[in-house]
């Protein structure tokens, strides 16, 4: 049984032999990971992967910053409530989310995380954020941007501490109080606009009549033949004999008929010469 926390203003809403996915449609005999693997949580034999996932991208691993009991404790739920947000607890605490995490996301959130531990350390702010306020989250923000951090980087850290205000209620743990940006979408607060014209150049038409053409010839002019030739296919397939015996008897008889005819080169003329 994991053991309360100092900081801990209540129990965690979790029991540790809770699963993290609940409502899922899981792999046939899923073995999924529970609110108490402290080291990593491992999807692979719970969820289908994707065939472009790696084996290491399906595991949420709470390694370096995150294996300081509070980090740690304060990722698990985070996670177990973007997981599960029809959790009756979650909801009884007045958490409201849309649809569960993939573990992709909780990937990224738990790198998001270590790297706002790392921050805290190196910047003098008390190891353990319940003391934290908005105002230093709101630097933390300047300090990514003024380090050249994208800002698609930047929407992704914004989007991650407003979430984790929204599930402050669901913690056990205490958290700055309130959204750093109230009113502001991720989005907005790192000035990230979408770009008025479309960002794909168009293809020019020297490159792509010849693929209409091409598709064309082969729907009105080869199309007929394709299908005769399957359908041959099909028929000789569905004619052939299953053994050889015979087989000499069938082709005298093949070789017999005049209907039947085959290629063959004319003998030379003898006495003639090409000069």
């Amino acid at each position: 049984m994991t053991q309360p926390l100092p900081q801990q203003r209540r129990p965690s809403l979790f029991r540790d032999d809770e699963p993290v996915l609940r409502g899922r449609a899981l792999l046939p005999d899923a073995s999924g990971p529970v609110f108490g693997d402290r080291e990593v949580w491992d999807f692979n034999a719970a969820l289908k992967r994707p065939a472009n996932v790696y084996v290491s991208g399906w595991k949420v691993c709470f390694s370096i910053e995150l294996e300081d009991p509070y980090w740690n404790r304060l990722a698990r739920e985070f996670f177990m409530v973007l997981s599960n947000p029809h959790h009756p607890a979650v909801l009884r605490h007045g958490v409201a989310l849309g649809a569960p995490a993939d573990p992709q996301t909780l990937i990224q959130l738990a790198s998001r995380l270590r790297t706002l531990a790392r921050w805290g350390q190196e910047n003098g702010l008390p190891a353990h954020p319940g003391t934290w306020t908005s105002d230093d989250l709101r630097q933390r923000i300047r300090d990514l941007a003024a380090n050249g951090t994208a800002k698609s980087t930047l929407a992704g850290h914004v989007s991650a501490l407003k979430t984790l205000a929204t599930v402050k209620p669901a913690l056990s743990l205490p958290w700055p109080a309130g959204d750093p940006w109230p009113g502001q979408s991720a989005r907005a607060v790192v000035d990230l606009t979408t770009p008025a014209g479309i960002s794909t150049p168009a293809v020019p038409p020297e490159a792509w009549f010849p693929l209409i053409r091409a598709a064309w010839a082969y729907i009105h002019t080869f199309a007929p033949d394709v299908l005769r030739a399957d359908q041959r296919l099909r028929e000789l397939h569905a004619a052939a004999q299953p053994s050889v015996k015979g087989a000499d008897s069938r082709l005298r008889a093949w070789l017999a008929d005049p209907r039947n005819t085959f290629p063959s080169m004319p003998r030379p003329s003898r006495g003639k010469h090409h000069g």
